[in-house]
């Protein structure tokens, strides 16, 4: 059977979700719906941030995906989705019609960690790294930094493991796997139990690649009733993403308050990973050189087939708006 292209999963389900989206109030339908692919906390910190400082009405819609994200967008259910930087490509590489208009996390938070025993990249050549599989950003991010690092890729033991990145850290402890590749929430966790450590952050090795794009459908982008909120949307991610810079304390006590069963020690060292690494969108996260580079990088490795042109993806005519109020930072 032929696997379905990414754009193929993501109008599979697509009149079930008209369906959905075309019930509730009037009264919610003026909230800027906000589609995101996770639960993970730390993607919503400048949402939670943005909504606790008053500079943001929105209403979230989590979805289990990126696939589920641009089929809610696409379908209606909601206004803006949060799409990672490699299958936001892949899909308009497909002809899906949306733009970019900007991100709260412009820069790939992933880490690189290893078991205690492993102290340079060449020490991974002989051991099992643990990813989400081939194609998977785990894996192929880590071929990425072991190419650059002179790692012979050939000598080291790919394996797939299911149910997320803290299944790929549970590997690593357990002794599965030496290496692996997971989100600052998830590699910060594991190395609390003093079993693993991190070695490289994909954000300090790679600042130019992208990590998630706030898309909007072609048809909407300039509505009149829409359009307003795209901008305060745009405007209210690169002040929250300044205020995590400039308050950490602050963000990490709205984090917790959110999620009251996160320790609140390990938000700590969490948004301080982050913050050290730089992700924050603070000037609106999609600037035309990172663009061009994430774009080159999924082309160089294979990663991405299909021919994107970002000037028909990206429309930086928020963040002009919003950096016009509040200046380049």
């Amino acid at each position: 059977m032929k696997t379905a292209t990414f754009l193929q999963r993501a109008l599979l389900s697509a009149a079930i979700c008209v369906g959905v989206a075309s019930g509730g109030s009037a009264a919610a339908a003026e909230k800027l719906k906000l589609v995101f692919p996770t639960s993970s906390a730390t993607l919503a910190l400048p949402y939670l941030v943005a909504q606790k400082k008053g500079w943001l009405d929105a209403e979230a819609i989590q979805v289990s995906g990126d696939s589920n994200a641009v089929r809610a967008l696409l379908a209606g259910t909601g206004d803006v989705a949060i799409v990672g930087a490699f299958n936001a490509f892949a899909a308009a590489g497909e002809g899906a019609k949306f733009k970019a208009i900007g991100t709260w996390q412009g820069i790939n938070d992933y880490e690189l960690v290893v078991s205690s025993d492993i102290n340079t990249m060449k020490d991974v050549e002989g051991k099992i790294f643990a990813g989400t599989g081939p194609g998977g950003p785990p894996e192929e991010f880590g071929k990425l930094l072991f190419r650059k690092n002179g790692v012979d890729v050939s000598k080291v033991r790919f394996i797939a493991v299911s149910g997320g990145h803290a299944n790929i850290v549970q590997a690593l402890m357990a002794g599965r796997a030496s290496a692996g590749m997971v989100n600052t929430l998830s590699a910060v966790t594991g190395v609390r139990t003093g079993k693993i450590k991190i070695l490289v952050s994909m954000g300090s090795a790679y600042p130019q690649i992208g990590y998630v794009y706030n898309l909007v459908r072609n048809d909407r982008i300039d509505d009149p009733a829409l359009k307003p909120k795209l901008q305060q949307l745009t405007l209210a991610g690169i002040k929250a993403s300044r205020y995590i810079m400039d308050h950490p304390d602050e963000a990490v006590q709205i984090l917790v308050e959110r999620y009251p069963d996160l320790d609140k020690g390990l938000a700590t060292d969490v948004v301080q990973e982050l913050n050290r690494n730089k992700v924050w969108g603070v000037n609106g996260g999609i600037s035309k050189e990172q663009v061009a580079a994430t774009l080159d990088i999924f082309k160089s490795t294979g990663m991405l087939k299909a021919d994107v042109d970002p000037a028909q993806l990206f429309d930086y005519r928020f963040i002009d708006a919003a950096l016009k109020e509040v200046g380049g930072k």
